[in-house]
C-alpha cells in the first residue's frame, strides 16, 4: 500500500515537471504560470505548490534534473588528460541525439539564456561554460596549427552555435503536425554535417 502511494506520488511529480519543461520552453519562464502547468499536467494547483513551492522551484527542479543527464557528456572529456577530436565528435553525437529526444529542454535553455532569466546563469555554469572548456581543450589538444586558447575558444563557440542551431532546427520541425521522411533526412543530414565535417574544420 505504501509502495502503491510512492508511486502514484512519483508519477505526479513527473508529470509536473515534463508539462512545466514544455511550457517554459513553449512561451518561456515568464509567460508560465503555475495555474497553466497544473492544467496541463491534471494536477491540483495546491498539489504542484506543496512539493515544488514556487514557479521558481519548479523550474529550478526540471533544470537540474536534465542537467544530471546532460553533465557526462562535458564531464567524459574533462576526464581525459588529452581529449582528441574523435573524442570530441563522439560527446557531440551523443550530445546531439539527446536533444533529438528530448529537444523540450534544449528549447526552455535557449529561451532561459535569452529572458535572462533568474535560471540563465545556472545553464551557463553548469552547461555552456563546461562544454565551452573542454571543446577548447579538445581543439587545442589536436590542432596542428597550434591554436593558442583565446583562438581555440572562438571555434568551440562557433560549434556551440551549430549545436543551438540543430536544437532550434528541431523544435521548429517538432511543432509540425507531423515529421515526413523528408524532415526527418534533413535533420539527419545536419546532425552528420556537425559530427563529420564541421568539427573536423575546426582545426584547419
Amino acid at each position: 500500500m505504501e509502495q502503491s502511494l510512492v508511486s502514484r506520488e512519483h508519477q505526479r511529480k513527473s508529470a509536473i515537471l515534463e508539462s512545466a519543461e514544455t511550457l517554459f520552453g513553449e512561451v518561456g519562464y515568464r509567460g508560465t504560470t503555475l495555474r497553466a502547468i497544473a492544467k496541463k499536467s491534471r494536477a491540483n494547483g495546491a498539489l504542484v505548490s506543496y512539493y515544488f513551492g514556487s514557479k521558481e522551484g519548479l523550474c529550478s527542479a526540471v533544470i537540474e534534473q536534465k542537467l544530471e543527464v546532460l553533465r557526462p557528456f562535458h564531464q567524459c572529456l574533462a576526464e581525459m588528460k588529452k581529449p582528441k577530436i574523435q573524442d570530441l565528435q563522439k560527446s557531440v553525437s551523443s550530445l546531439l541525439k539527446h536533444i533529438k529526444k528530448e529537444p523540450n529542454f534544449h528549447r526552455l535553455a535557449q529561451r532561459a539564456l535569452l529572458e535572462d532569466s533568474s535560471f540563465s546563469k545556472k545553464i551557463s555554469d553548469d552547461l555552456i561554460q563546461p562544454w565551452i572548456q573542454e571543446i577548447t581543450r579538445s581543439i587545442q589538444n589536436s590542432s596542428q596549427k597550434k591554436l593558442n586558447k583565446e583562438q581555440s575558444k572562438v571555434k568551440a563557440l562557433a560549434l556551440l552555435a551549430l549545436i543551438g542551431q540543430f536544437a532550434s532546427y528541431l523544435c521548429f520541425f517538432q511543432e509540425s503536425i507531423s515529421i515526413s521522411k523528408n524532415k526527418e533526412s534533413s535533420i539527419e543530414v545536419f546532425e552528420t554535417y556537425i559530427v563529420e565535417e564541421f568539427i573536423p574544420r575546426l582545426l584547419d
